[in-house]
């Protein structure tokens, strides 16, 4: 690539004139309020003012492409010809300096030490709730208290992961939007847009001393293990299955970090300990990663329509209450009606003033925040109290009164009073700005960010950048981004950065073939099995219609060779064999034109089980998902 110096007269008729030109009235975060550039924002402003247009626009379109490779965000299981890939990663990242990531990282330590103790105490001694400080009907009518594990949670060993979305107001100060207690919130997302980013601007984050994510990761695994309580623990990410929208996430975190991936049906349940079903046996499971809703985790003792985990899971936890991080019923404190008690919550629990508060918002369970919003509705927007948001940028919008018809406002005043419980009502706190390449150069745009922490031998850390997506300020109040447009996230430091071995690069040089079943889990086994079969049974179909076409074209050939085509269609095309007594001579249509019919149909139709179409189709989603599986587990991207 080549680079031209750019002086810092150029740098403002480059990239910062349309800039300024274009920036609003809400806290910016690469300019000043008198138009200057921040001091932590120069270095990366420079790096990119030094690449011609041409270059910035490769570079993106590149960045488009490692996107596409990698799969973010994709729905392997949607039309080959159309993958709904809406994902879409900036050239320009979000900066933060040393200073600002001191009292960010001091804020979101506190606030996952806080929402540890919480949950210790409403699934405990429930003080919190007899004094006062916490509304009983705030727990109790959130779905996703589980009173079956009462008592599991406070031996747990500690809220494990916790992530929180952030904006920044008018005022410069940042709140918090939404809390992720429930699952790892889509820290797969973040880390595969770190290495895409890498791979396409790596010149660019090392020039501007970004810390790298590597170490971060290393201390993951550290604690985990020691989570396992043994050094060669075989730990498992349990994940809800490659239907559901955060697979690639779960997959992603699950390869790089050198895990199994599983799903419910993988476990087994036997006494007290969970087993992984594999084709040479039962294999104890030591941790499980629970990337699945608690509801869901055990059909026994919870949902009963939930099979994401395997039955009896919760009873285990009794016996072992460490056997799962998060713990089983921790997305109770991700209720949004819990923000303005949090202040006293942390006087009580931690004898602290809270540092980074929640968004103003007010539980419409309490009498005097419904008569509150009843006479300031106009200013609000209503949104569910719980909504388990943990894919990034799919946060629902909620109701904005302003845009409702009378009959609408109606409705909605009449569920506030009868289901108020279940809902909040939350002010526009507006979003900062941060610049996003486009052909003009730099462009602002409204962001919210999400911070990952995960607990460690040494206490709570921070992972050291984030994942910022693009929001629409007029309709959001969360991290809610329809068009998929992200940034990476990079934190500066003081000191200089020391060398670093990604965790891509060991599972790489290791990476060796496996001839022994006791590798295999029996659900990949299971679909290597439906891999040969589906590809055996286009072979046959495909035969069969050969076949059939070549009888057409022999105008002499004996009437019978013509039966017996359409006779192997016949059976084909049929859910049970055909009667003996059906013959092409019960037909008006000549027979050359019914067995074209009926080859059409065998190669189009999408409700026969044997037809071409729906052949490949299980052919596409077993190889592509095994595919997947095994790109992700190499690296390669």
């Amino acid at each position: 690539m080549i680079k031209t110096a750019a002086s810092p007269g150029a740098l403002d008729d480059a990239l910062l004139r349309a800039y300024r030109s274009s920036a609003s009235t809400c806290y910016d975060e690469m300019l000043t309020a008198d138009g200057m550039l921040r001091p932590h924002w120069r270095g990366i402003v420079a790096e990119i003012a030094a690449l011609s247009e041409n270059e910035r626009q490769t570079r993106a379109t590149r960045l488009d492409r490692r996107v596409r490779e990698t799969g973010i965000a994709y729905d392997i299981f949607s039309d080959p010809n159309k993958p709904s890939q809406r994902w879409q990663l900036d050239l320009a990242p979000v900066v933060f300096s040393s200073t600002e990531w001191r009292w960010l990282e001091a804020a979101m330590v506190q606030r996952a030490r806080l929402f540890d103790a919480l949950l210790s105490d409403i699934y405990g001694e429930q003080q919190l709730m007899r004094d006062g400080l916490v509304p009983p009907e705030l727990v109790f009518a959130d779905a996703s208290y589980l009173r079956p594990c009462r008592g599991i949670l406070p031996s747990a060993g500690g809220l494990q992961f916790y992530a929180a979305d952030l904006a920044r107001g008018a005022d410069g100060q940042w709140r918090v939007i939404d809390n992720h207690t429930e699952t790892l919130a889509g820290v797969g997302y973040a880390l595969a847009n770190r290495v895409v980013h890498t791979h396409v601007a790596g010149d660019l984050f090392k020039s501007c001393n970004a810390v790298r994510l590597a170490a971060y990761f290393q201390n993951v695994q550290t604690a985990l293990t020691e989570h396992g309580r043994r050094s060669n623990a075989r730990i498992a990410l349990l994940t809800p299955g490659p239907r559901h929208g955060d697979y690639f996430s779960d997959a992603y975190l699950a390869r790089y970090l050198g895990y199994l991936l599983v799903e419910g049906s993988d476990l087994r349940i036997k006494g007290s300990q969970v087993y992984l079903k594999t084709l040479e046996g039962l294999k104890e499971i030591d941790l499980i990663i629970r990337c699945v809703d608690g509801r869901d985790a055990d059909p026994l003792e919870l949902d009963p329509a939930g099979f994401d985990g395997p039955a009896g899971l919760v009873r285990v936890a009794r016996k072992q209450p460490q056997i799962a991080v998060n713990a089983i019923g921790s997305a109770v404190v991700q209720n949004r009606g819990l923000g303005r008690y949090l202040p006293a919550i942390a006087q009580r629990l931690l004898a602290e003033d809270l540092a980074l508060a929640d968004a103003p918002r007010w539980w419409l369970g309490d009498p005097t925040s419904v008569s509150h919003v009843h006479a300031h509705l106009d200013s609000v927007v209503i949104r569910k109290a719980q909504e388990g948001t943990g894919r990034p940028g799919q946060a629902a919008i909620g109701q904005n009164p302003l845009t409702l018809s009378a009959a609408e406002r109606a409705a909605l005043l009449c569920d506030i009073d009868l289901h108020g419980a279940r809902l909040v009502a939350e002010e526009k706190i507006g979003f900062s700005t941060a610049p996003a390449n486009d052909r003009n150069g730099l462009t602002p745009k409204p962001f919210a960010v999400r911070l990952f922490v995960t607990k460690t031998s040494s206490g709570y850390q921070v992972m050291p950048g984030g994942l910022a997506m693009t929001v629409d300020p007029e309709s959001a109040v969360a991290l809610t981004a329809p068009d998929g447009h992200t940034r990476d996230v990079w934190v500066l430091s003081d000191a200089e950065q020391a060398p670093h071995v990604s965790l891509w690069r060991p599972t790489v040089e290791t990476a060796r073939v496996e001839r022994s079943q006791r590798v295999i889990q029996s659900r990949v086994a299971d679909d290597l099995f439906w891999l040969g079969r589906y590809s055996e049974r286009a072979d046959w179909t495909m035969r069969v219609l050969r076949s059939a076409l070549r009888r057409i074209e022999e105008d002499n050939g004996p009437a019978t060779g013509r039966r017996g085509a359409r006779k192997c269609l016949d059976v084909l095309l049929a859910k049970n064999v055909p009667s003996p007594t059906t013959t092409a001579a019960d037909s008006a249509t000549p027979p050359e034109i019914e067995i074209e019919q009926l080859c059409a149909q065998l190669i189009s139709d999408t409700k026969g089980y044997r037809t071409l179409e729906r052949t490949l189709e299980g052919l596409y989603r077993v190889a592509h998902l095994r595919a997947t599986a095994c790109r992700l587990k190499l690296g390669r991207h």
